[in-house]
């Protein structure tokens, strides 16, 4: 036993003498450099999202103080005091009064360690108005890196803007000039990356499956489904396999479905659903059970139908009409107890309406008409809440210019909801360009994406809810361009961080663009 042990020991120092000291200290070096880097990564990471909170903390207690000036809580004024602290723990302070000096504080908040005030200010609203003398600059920084900041600037009519050296918006442009005109989707996969299906009628024609391999899509790869060469609608939807599944139209197919078997789809399974044409709308989800859920509609024959798949390629389903007329525009969500949620447009009688499936193939269901007045309810988008309870947003096209609504559901039917006017100076929008899409926010707000038409080529506009219903919000534009701001066919998804992921058409240059939201 010991002559086998000195052996073994023989063989190990051998093994440690194999290496010279330079190959060590080169080994030990690297080991060292690799976990630096990675630790300074997520220490990095992690304070950039302690700054955003601390952006946003800071945003919440403004409006805060304002809202209580508006309503004349106290009878004062009211205000926000933010404090560079001489000992190192800088702070934000809610209180009443004519100055934080002589005011009352109501509540005193340190910001996270790591996370620095450029200056001492104060915000202070006049009762009643809500106003400030004076537009207000604060300027949120990391300590250790001051060029990594949030600046939070409150004008004097109290409304708050964020920015940042860092720019809000990575913009990616994904196809060549003139490839596309719309008739595209998009699903952001668990791993937080973007799959678009679209068509591509330029040069070569075909439904385009594209692969996106980094979060803003600049590494990607892009795949043929099928070549057709019309204008072909199509949706998509990630897979519990990470893998897409395509609904889309062909020309003389009809309705077919396309479940990739690989990341970038060049392995493929595709099946013809319905031999239908002139489709005004399809939409697909991935049921609990991992089988594809599919509505479309079709103008020809006036139908609106609901496809349950019995297995992953959908080669076996099961089809029930929603409705006996038409339903355009549909949008399909399957709630937690894996029935179909739809929004759309019922053309017989101008209005949006909802649909809620008690069963897995919607035979038995209630349909609610939730907004009346007048042609309402085009291009729908539907997501689901907390609560499964739906969240649409719509075109409405009573007058000019047109809107953009929200129907925040307060029940599960929809029979209840709150309706809010999210844009109602819509005078450029095309309506053939799916103007809108809607997502939850991690906060439980909504955000929703649609095409504005206050100049004459329409602007993506991204809203973010600062309520349930959507009655205050933030809009802004992620793209420009020097010759005027032209996209549409907005697609919308949330990532796990909670910052934004639109895919929409460059109409300028007939391109698909993926705007990411950096903070």
């Amino acid at each position: 036993m010991m002559k086998k042990f000195k052996k073994r020991m023989g063989k190990i120092k051998k093994s440690i003498s194999a290496f010279t000291l330079t190959e060590l200290l080169v080994t030990v070096a690297i080991i060292a450099t690799v976990g630096t880097v990675g630790f300074f990564y997520l220490y990095n990471f992690k304070q950039v999202n302690a700054l955003d909170q601390a952006a946003q903390s800071t945003v919440a207690a403004i409006r805060y103080a304002q809202n209580q000036a508006i309503a004349g809580d106290r009878g004062e004024k009211w205000g926000v005091h933010v404090e560079k602290d001489e000992n190192g723990q800088d702070y934000f302070t809610i209180y009443f009064g004519a100055t934080y000096a002589t005011g009352t504080v109501i509540s005193r908040s340190p910001y996270a360690s790591g996370i620095a005030v450029k200056a001492t200010e104060d915000v202070n609203f006049t009762q009643l108005s809500g106003t400030i003398p004076a537009e207000k600059t604060i300027v949120l920084q990391l300590a250790s890196d001051s060029l990594v900041n949030r600046i939070l600037t409150v004008d004097f009519i109290g409304t708050v803007t964020i920015s940042s050296n860092i720019p809000k918006w990575t913009i990616t442009s994904l196809t060549s000039p003139g490839e596309v005109s719309g008739n595209f989707s998009a699903d952001v996969g668990s791993d937080d990356l973007s799959r678009i299906s679209y068509w591509r009628g330029y040069m070569t024609y075909g439904v385009e499956f594209l692969n996106c391999l980094n979060v803003d899509c600049a590494n990607r790869t892009t795949t043929t489904i099928e070549i057709i060469t019309t204008i072909a609608q199509n949706a998509i939807a990630i897979g519990q396999d990470g893998f897409g599944r395509v609904a889309y139209e062909h020309v003389t197919d009809g309705l077919k479905f396309a479940r990739c078997t690989n990341s970038d789809c060049t392995s493929k399974n595709i099946t013809t659903i319905e031999n239908i044409s002139n489709p005004v709308g399809i939409s697909v989800a991935i049921g609990l059970d991992g089988f594809p859920r599919i509505a479309y509609s079709y103008s020809s024959t006036a139908f609106f139908r609901f496809v349950r798949c019995l297995n992953a390629d959908c080669a076996s389903t099961n089809i029930t009409e929603v409705e006996s007329g038409p339903g355009w525009h549909p949008s399909l969500a399957i709630g937690s107890d894996g029935f179909a949620r739809m929004s759309y447009y019922d053309p017989n009688n101008s209005d949006l309406k909802f649909v809620h499936c008690f069963d897995a193939d919607c035979v038995t269901k209630n349909i609610t008409a939730v907004d009346t007045i007048g042609s309402v309810g085009g291009f729908t988008s539907l997501v689901l809440d907390g609560n499964r309870y739906g969240q649409i947003a719509y075109y409405d096209d009573n007058v000019s210019p047109s809107k953009i609504k929200f129907a925040r559901c307060l029940d599960i039917d929809c029979t209840a909801k709150n309706i809010a006017v999210i844009d109602s100076a819509l005078t450029g929008v095309h309506f053939n360009e799916h103007p809108n899409s809607i997502a939850m926010g991690k906060d439980g707000f909504p955000r929703i994406t649609y095409r504005s038409g206050t100049d004459g080529n329409g602007a993506i506009q991204f809203v973010e809810c600062l309520n349930a219903d959507c009655s205050s919000k933030n809009i802004e534009s992620p793209h420009s361009s020097s010759s005027g701001s032209g996209s549409a066919y907005s697609f919308l998804d949330i990532d796990s961080s909670g910052l934004a992921r639109i895919v929409y058409s460059d109409t300028m240059d007939y391109t698909v663009k993926l705007a990411r939201q950096n903070w």
